[in-house]
């Protein structure tokens, strides 16, 4: 008997919710606010791993030594303890004013030598380092605005 009480109880409740009196149509928003727009937080370019250009790609050959590597790419991120001679090269960095940047270079070491190497989604590495962009940007607008010859 209490299993049909409450199936009673929860019908009723629930026609009760279709008895609510309609809200009025409210204006649009631009019609009352016209062209007001919010400012946007500062949001900082993320990256993460090692950031490597397309001209040191292109310079990895094989047969180079661990330290001819390291000088070109610099550390690796990732040395697997399993895999010692299996080296990575991952970056996987968020920019907000261009696309996102993902790839991944594995460089394979026999006997302290390179034997054979690969990259993943290569289209994504960028042709030059982030940081001499903004260094040939400053560069070119301290050409344009020769501050210093005014002091």
């Amino acid at each position: 008997m209490h299993k049909y009480s409450s199936l009673a109880l929860i019908i009723v409740m629930l026609q009760s919710c279709s008895y609510l009196p309609e809200l009025p149509d409210l204006p649009e928003m631009p019609d009352i606010i016209p062209s007001i727009s919010l400012p946007e937080g500062y949001r900082k370019n993320v990256i993460q791993g090692s950031e490597i250009t397309l001209e040191q790609v292109q310079k990895l050959k094989v047969g180079m030594s661990k330290n001819d590597v390291i000088n070109l790419l610099g550390s690796p991120t990732i040395i697997d303890p399993f895999h010692p001679n299996q080296w990575e090269y991952i970056n996987h960095s968020i920019n907000f004013d261009k696309p996102n940047t993902k790839y991944r270079i594995t460089v394979k070491l026999t006997d302290g030598v390179v034997s054979s190497f690969s990259t993943h989604e290569s289209g994504n590495i960028p042709k030059k380092n982030q940081f001499s962009i903004e260094n040939e940007k400053k560069i070119k607008s301290d050409k344009d605005n020769p501050w210093y010859k005014f002091w």
